[in-house]
């Protein structure tokens, strides 16, 4: 019974993602650098953070479950090592706990949450259906570890840093849809890498890209930070390029898989910039 225990509460650990999930909480914490005396707000910040991600992830792979068979990814849901009706019972504490601690927030703050836990509950019915929407609420997700802490802690950096989050996040979603293009193929789900050709993917990417080192540019010149600061928002902006020049060059999965992990440089500067803002 123990040993049936442990296992379940691993899966789930694995399940919810623990390096994308305290990728948020630093993301969080960047956005709202916090003070001593706000130590209780950050806590129930990052309590809404962490219950947040973990019910998205958990929401995420309970729809993908044959889709991931497909894909060839051993994900515990899909495999079984983790049951569905433990998935979905620890899916729905999630998202009650996480309701409860946004109620403790503004009443704007709360209904956001509700929308996210909206966002997130259809988001993999929507996956299937239009790729690249998918796409833009993962993004949107994303980009709220900013604009969701402007509203309980206004900050001039926070929109400008939503947009540079928003702008790399959809690229980055889309390069993982590349890399599970012949299982999707197959599940029939409906995606950029699908419906465009190898040279307007690239080209797509590259507006995005484009869109990105804007957004550094326009915080560097409106918002004038440290000359430190301003340092690592230019080597983030260089680091999303970074991620995606070997695919421009040979589209390949190993290139893909290269940005893709790059990435988590891109989002780790970007983080040290807000910190140090």
């Amino acid at each position: 019974m123990l040993k049936r225990a442990l296992k379940i509460t691993g899966a789930i650990i694995y399940t919810i993602r623990p390096s994308a999930t305290l990728g948020a909480c630093a993301l969080v914490i960047a956005a709202f650098r916090f003070q001593f005396e706000e130590l209780e707000t950050m806590i129930l910040l990052l309590m809404c953070t962490l219950s947040g991600s973990a019910y998205c992830f958990l929401m995420n792979d309970i729809y993908d479950r044959k889709k991931d068979l497909l894909n060839k990814k051993r994900r515990p849901i899909a495999t079984g090592e983790l049951p569905l009706n433990v998935a979905i019972g620890f899916t729905i504490v999630l998202g009650l706990l996480f309701l409860v601690c946004t109620y403790q927030f503004r009443l704007i703050v709360f209904l956001l949450s509700i929308v996210f836990i909206f966002l997130t509950t259809i988001y993999s019915f929507l996956n299937i259906k239009s790729g690249i929407l998918a796409n833009v609420i993962v993004a949107f997700i994303v980009s709220g570890t900013q604009w969701g802490v402007a509203f309980i802690e206004p900050d001039p950096y926070l929109i400008p840093a939503s947009l540079f989050l928003f702008f790399f996040t959809i690229p980055r979603e889309m390069m993982l849809d590349w890399l599970d293009i012949d299982g999707d193929k197959e599940f029939g789900k409906n995606s950029v890498a699908l419906s465009a050709s190898k040279k307007g993917f690239k080209l797509i990417l590259t507006f995005l890209l484009f869109l990105v080192t804007l957004s550094a540019i326009f915080i560097i010149n409106q918002l004038a930070p440290k000359p430190i600061s301003l340092s690592f928002f230019l080597l983030a902006a260089l680091s999303g390029w970074i991620s995606f020049v070997r695919f421009f060059q040979r589209a390949n999965r190993k290139n893909a898989l290269f940005g893709i992990r790059f990435s988590h440089v891109t989002f780790g500067l970007f983080i040290v910039a807000m910190l140090i803002r």
